[in-house]
């Protein structure tokens, strides 16, 4: 990588991060390019080139969050270490269900959402960048856990890993739509996963 090449990646590093910061801070319709350049340093010259527009700029805060969990990356270390599927169920769903309490995230969630229901282009990359792949990595781990024969062959793969997240994501988003402060009970999501887990698994 060149001088010059790690100087942009230095830059868009920061500019993500100023735009995260304000946007949460301010909501995303009263933050403008300005003041995320005079945040991270740069030039609105260097924000067009590296995002397109205000709503690259936020599709990249979504999708290149360096803490985003990598729900494939997850399963595999899990399986590696000997946990078996419903243990790692388990493990993953208390981990992303934490993720989704951060500081901050009802801001970003209601931005999601409110530019999803504004933009179908927009909600179609984001699906495409960021729900279909966390959907697709379940989607392998339960076809992997139905060929071992862990899960009985009536089960749809995809079905599962699309009810597993929406158990965990559907009481946050409704949350941040309300306007209600986004906290975990633990004991609650824990007892949605069990439950979930039970009847996957009940029928082998």
């Amino acid at each position: 990588m060149s001088l010059q090449e790690e100087r942009l990646l230095e830059r868009r590093t920061a500019m993500l991060g100023a735009a995260r910061e304000l946007f949460i801070a301010k909501g995303f319709d009263d933050t403008s390019l300005t003041e995320v350049v005079k945040r991270s340093g740069g030039s609105l010259a260097t924000l067009y080139k590296l995002f397109g527009n205000k709503e690259g700029l936020l599709l990249a805060v979504l999708v290149e969050d360096p803490e985003r969990l990598d729900f494939g990356s997850e399963i595999r270390i899990l399986a590696d270490q000997g946990e078996v599927p419903a243990d790692i169920l388990l493990s993953i769903g208390l981990r992303f269900a934490a993720k989704l309490s951060e500081p901050g995230i009802r801001a970003i969630m209601r931005i999601m959402i409110g530019q999803s229901i504004r933009d179908e282009d927009w909600a179609a990359r984001f699906d495409a960048l960021v729900s279909r792949p966390v959907e697709d990595s379940l989607t392998t781990s339960f076809e992997c856990w139905q060929s071992q024969g862990a899960i009985d062959k009536r089960h749809d793969p995809r079905e599962l890993a699309g009810s597993f997240l929406s158990l965990i994501v559907y009481p946050f988003e409704a949350l941040a739509i309300r306007g209600r402060s986004v906290g975990t009970d633990e004991g609650a999501v824990r007892h949605n996963i069990l439950r979930f887990i039970d009847g996957c698994f009940a029928d082998v």
